[in-house]
């Protein structure tokens, strides 16, 4: 059932630039969920991933999650401040 609260935006209404551009630290049970959330939520941007585990990156990436993927929150910020819709995996 859906929240009778949450009133999602429509993909529409909001460019890139007008989302809220949110980044996933941790791609655990619980940072997969917060990542499946941003990324439905029409006015935010699922911008990146990380986690110092590569089981879980790649897990991440098998989940179909095509925001970049990195190591660490400072390789991230990397990786997104040259590309936004690439897929990476560091």
């Amino acid at each position: 059932s859906q929240d009778p609260h949450h009133h999602p935006i429509p993909p529409s209404d909001l460019s890139d630039d007008r989302r809220w551009r949110l980044a996933v630290l941790g791609l655990g049970r619980r940072g997969l969920e917060y990542a499946a959330a941003i990324a439905r939520d029409h006015g935010c941007l699922l911008a990146g991933l990380a986690d110092p585990r590569s089981d879980l990156r790649s897990f991440a990436r098998g989940c179909g999650f095509q925001a970049p993927i990195a190591v660490s929150l400072p390789r991230a910020k990397q990786i997104g401040e040259h590309t936004l819709n690439s897929s990476h995996e560091d």
